[in-house]
Parts: C-alpha cells; sequence; structure tokens
C-alpha cells in the first residue's frame, strides 16, 4: 500500500530501528599505520569530528561493509533484508533480517563489534521486485516518476515532480498491490533529477552549431563560443545558455554564451567519427593562427546541418562584401572549398574549423564555390580563450 509523503518529504514508518542484541561499540582508537591512509581521511575527520587515525577506521570499516554487503547478496541469503551505515558518533553498521536469529553469516571480525540487526519484514530483493512492479504500473499510466527502494523504511520510495500528480500516482501504487500484502509505498512530491549536461564544441545549439569551449580572460565563467551572426539566446537539452558578449565586424564574427553550473564544459568538439579512444569528438589540444594556415591546408568542419566533412584552404586574406552584414569587413578572412564548391550551409554558423586535434576557426557563412571561417585569432575580440 502507499503511504503519502508529508511536505514533498518521504516518511519512513515501515521499520523501528530498535537494535536487537545490540553489539556496537565506541571504536577504539588505533594507530594510523594499522589501516590503510585513505585519501579521503581528512575529509571524513573534519566532517565527523573524529580524529585522522579514527577516520582511516571507519573508511576501512566502510570497505569490509561493502564487501560484506555484496557477498550477502551474491549467497543468496533469503533472509537479508539489506543494510547501511550510521557514521554518528561511532561507527555502526545495520543488518536488517526476516527471520529471529539475527545472525548474518561470514561477518569479518573487525566489523563484528559495529554490528546492529534490526527486524525486516521484506527482504531486499522482495523490495527490489516490487519496486518494479510499481514502476511497470506508473510507467504504464504515463505517470513521470522517480523511485528507489528504502531498505531503512523497508518500503519503497516514490516521486513526482507535482503535488497534484501524488493521488494519481497512488491510485496506480494501490492498483499495482493487486490485493496482496506488499511493502508499503510512501509517494511524495519533490525535485526530479536533471542530467548534468557536457558541453564542447560542434554540438547542436537551439539556432547555430556550438564552435569550441571557451573560458573568459576577465574572469573564470566558462562557456561555448558560436557565431555572432545567430540569435543571443541559446540553448542545448533544456539548458539556457546566456549570453555574455559577441562581435559582428571587421575579422569577427563571433559571440559566447556561459555554460551555468553545475553543468560541465569540455576541451572537446564533436567531430562525429566513432573511433575507440575518442567516441565522436576529440580533444582540442592547440589553436593555429591564421597566417600558419597555409593555402591547400585540408581542414575539417562540424556543422549542425552538414555534419563532418573536409575542404582545401582557398585564401586566407578574403574580405567579405558589406551586403555579408559584417561591419567594417577585413582581408582576414578564410575560404575553403572542395572541389570548387562550398561545403556547408545555413544552420552550420558559428561550428569548429580544426585540423586534428587543432583549432583553426569558426564558421561563419558560405557562397556556392566556398565556405567562409573567421580565424581562431580573433576570438580575443570578445575576451574569451579557446579551452585546451
Amino acid at each position: 500500500m502507499w503511504r503519502p509523503g508529508l511536505s514533498g518529504a518521504v516518511v519512513l514508518m515501515g521499520m523501528l530501528l530498535l537494535p536487537v542484541a545490540a553489539t556496537s561499540a565506541s571504536t577504539s582508537e588505533r594507530t594510523v599505520s594499522r589501516v590503510p591512509q585513505s585519501e579521503d581521511g581528512p575529509w571524513y575527520a573534519a566532517e565527523h569530528q573524529v580524529s585522522l587515525a579514527t577516520a582511516y577506521e571507519h573508511l576501512h570499516l566502510q570497505d569490509l561493509a561493502g564487501d560484506l554487503d555484496a557477498s550477502l547478496r551474491e549467497s543468496g541469503d533469503d533472509r537479508f533484508g539489506g543494510m547501511w551505515i550510521d557514521h554518528g558518533d561511532t561507527f555502526t553498521l545495520y543488518i536488517a533480517r526476516t527471520d529471529e536469529t539475527f545472525v548474518a553469516p561470514n561477518v569479518p571480525a573487525e566489523l563484528s563489534e559495529h554490528l546492529s540487526y534490526v527486524p525486516a519484514e521484506f527482504t531486499e530483493r522482495e523490495l527490489e521486485s516490487y519496486e518494479e512492479v510499481v514502476a511497470e504500473q506508473l510507467n504504464s499510466e504515463g505517470i513521470v516518476f522517480a523511485s528507489s527502494v528504502d531498505v531503512i523504511g523497508n518500503s519503497i520510495d516514490v516521486t513526482v515532480g507535482e503535488v497534484d500528480i501524488v493521488e494519481p500516482a497512488a491510485q496506480a501504487v494501490d492498483s499495482a498491490s493487486r490485493g496482496t500484502k506488499t511493502p508499503d509505498v510512501v509517494v511524495a512530491a519533490g525535485d526530479l533529477p536533471k542530467a548534468d549536461a557536457t558541453f564542447y564544441g560542434g554540438l547542436f545549439l537551439s539556432t547555430c552549431t556550438a564552435g569550441f569551449s571557451v573560458q573568459s580572460t576577465v574572469n573564470s565563467n566558462v562557456g561555448v563560443s558560436t557565431a555572432a551572426h545567430c540569435a543571443n539566446a541559446q540553448s542545448r537539452s533544456g539548458v539556457s545558455l546566456p549570453y555574455v558578449i559577441g562581435l559582428f565586424s571587421g575579422s569577427s564574427d563571433v559571440q559566447w554564451n556561459r555554460v551555468p553550473s553545475p553543468h560541465v564544459v569540455r576541451p572537446w568538439i564533436y567531430d562525429g567519427i566513432n573511433d575507440s579512444s575518442t567516441p565522436y569528438y576529440r580533444v582540442i589540444t592547440g589553436q593555429t593562427v591564421r597566417t600558419a594556415q597555409s593555402l591547400g591546408t585540408t581542414v575539417c568542419k562540424r556543422g549542425q546541418s552538414t555534419g563532418y566533412g573536409c575542404g582545401e584552404i582557398t585564401s586566407r586574406t578574403y574580405r567579405p562584401p558589406i551586403s555579408y552584414g559584417v561591419a567594417n569587413p577585413a582581408a582576414t578572412w578564410v575560404t575553403v572549398a572542395r572541389n570548387g564548391s562550398s561545403i556547408t550551409s545555413g544552420g552550420d554558423s558559428g561550428g569548429p574549423w580544426f585540423v586534428n586535434s587543432r583549432a583553426y576557426g569558426v564558421h561563419s557563412g558560405s557562397a556556392s564555390t566556398f565556405s567562409l571561417y573567421q580565424a581562431v585569432d580573433y576570438m580575443a575580440s570578445i575576451n574569451v580563450r579557446i579551452m585546451y
């Protein structure tokens, strides 16, 4: 059956955490040399206000507990209700069991003094099996939810994004039980997770293509570049990318949009090539300035419309016409062609031009006989540098 959560919080009522035949005791101080010196020890000591020696001891016990947890599951123990660690005043390992013996086999001697057994109505495997039944029912009714097994409460938690979805979800849960004895299910409204997106060059944005991962030279903000003639507002995968600055003048057609925390920016570009070491992307390790981009050099690009492709540089001193829209056009633009034709089209704007792992330019536009990009030199015009 289901139980409502209060104020979006899960209410645990399925099991009392009263130690049965509790044997936990204060962790004795041991010399640091007796246990592995975890790199995480200083953090643990500060977080739990214990000595460094105790921190090392507890982290060592934690490793043993994990091994025991896996062992009990793999052994097919049909009384095992799950286990959990309490890092309170002392290190305590709770083991839930459905029998009255409250004895778990194969407990390492080092853990024995830290154990506390608690009763459980359902085994962990029974909880997991019923969670799958509940999830299938909720999915069949089109309810967006998250769920998990709560071994401490010997129950199942279901979270929905809105308060008005709690009742329909609860009704779906009740129908899943089909009148049989099942674990309690706690249904509550709360925050549903959103994936922390990873951003880098070559990815498709809402209107154009990302060029390169960039970092501000003014502060520590990071983001992605695109063409300045594209819309200021850009987004990807539901993440809004705030506009910072852009310039469509002289030698530049570039803007950058900040990637907000907690999303991650990598010094990569998406190339669409599936290789074993860097599938569908490549790591940018440097850049090549315009004067080192010789005529005839093979350069490649990635765009939202035309994907991956390569051509040869036909000019690095092209001056666009005023009708192109760039203010005060300079004779510093780079043109590329393949068999006398452009290799790009609308939607590719802002995308990266590159050779191997080196950045060459940001795509701007095309004519029927060539593609046109801004050389990487002019990223500095908007106070950013390419990340590598």
